[in-house]
């Protein structure tokens, strides 16, 4: 499969390495930026085949099977339309878009062209997730808390509202998506335990509870400090306690004696890699969205991503 990379920001960086480190299957083919200098330095630092110096020349492209997006979250609609024109298969960086609505007409737009859409959300594609799925299997969950916390406030792509800024849409997307992967969409509320602004508008703080039947799935994320990020599950029987929401490296199982029972330990090539693989077995067997995170699940994620944030308004 050839891949190429729409945007060439920080995030581009890591799928470029991810795919030099695959097998045969997966070939960096191409990358773009609107800046041609740019593209020509990773395509030598990448050893890509093409660099463009538009995104137009790379969606044209008629090599490409795959465009994997990482422009900014205000972009990713647009550019996703630009794909879609040119029959481009993509997979885009999350948030999927800004809202529900413009995730809505994405998805239509892509069955309508018969073109792959998923959403790069890669934490939903590794392996860690079956593991937890098994623990959880035969057990009564009683909590739910998934913090994740990190200065980047001073990035302007966090600090712009425009840009589609904030802490929920960045970091919060982490927590949530991981409660919504474990235990389902069929929660009975989402409560905004607290939610603060900068001047600019864009959320700092955000700590939310999706309300299921039995328990509460808290969610936490904060983008001006750097606090300890992690997950942590209690159970009947256990307490399972996870590194982080985004890249887990650890899953450390205790009894309720506090005593460590079971302990998973993952090494990745880089975790990205697993997005990929969906993506190119499910582009292969010819279905238009990914296995592990499907069109449903990307839908209505941005719907609780929708709620929060109308929710903070009133």
């Amino acid at each position: 499969m050839k891949i190429g990379i729409l945007g060439l920001g920080h995030i581009a960086n890591s799928l470029c390495e991810t795919i030099n480190k695959m097998d045969s299957n997966y070939e960096l083919y191409a990358v773009a930026s609107r800046d041609i200098i740019k593209s020509l330095e990773y395509k030598k630092k990448y050893n890509a085949t093409k660099a463009y110096g538009s995104y137009l020349d790379l969606v044209k492209d008629d090599e490409v099977d795959l465009i994997y997006i990482a422009t900014i979250n205000s972009l990713h609609y647009e550019h996703m339309r630009l794909c879609i024109e040119h029959k481009k298969n993509i997979l885009v960086e999350k948030p999927f878009t800004l809202n529900y609505s413009e995730a809505i007409e994405i998805e239509a737009l892509a069955k309508k062209n018969n073109v792959f859409v998923a959403e790069a959300l890669w934490t939903s594609y590794m392996p860690f997730n079956n593991i937890l799925s098994d623990l959880l299997k035969n057990e009564v969950v009683k909590s739910f808390y998934g913090v994740f916390n990190v200065n980047v406030i001073n990035h302007e792509r966090i600090n712009k509202k425009e840009l589609g800024g904030g802490a929920l849409l960045d970091l919060g997307i982490y927590p949530i998506s991981f409660a919504l992967r474990l235990f389902g969409f069929s929660y009975k509320d989402i409560i905004i335990n607290n939610m603060y602004f900068s001047n600019s508008n864009v959320d700092t703080h955000t700590d939310i509870s999706i309300m299921y039947d039995d328990f509460e799935a808290r969610c936490v994320c904060n983008c001006t400090k750097d606090y300890q990020s992690y997950v942590n599950i209690v159970t009947k029987n256990y307490r399972i306690y996870i590194d982080n929401a985004y890249n887990p490296t650890f899953i450390k199982v205790f009894n309720r004696k506090e005593v460590l029972v079971k302990e998973y330990n993952f090494n990745n090539l880089t975790g990205y890699e697993f997005e990929v693989m969906d993506c190119y077995n499910s582009i292969k067997d010819g279905l238009l969205e990914p296995r592990k995170w499907s069109h449903f699940k990307t839908l209505e994620l941005m719907h609780i991503l929708d709620t929060i944030n109308i929710k903070a308004m009133k």
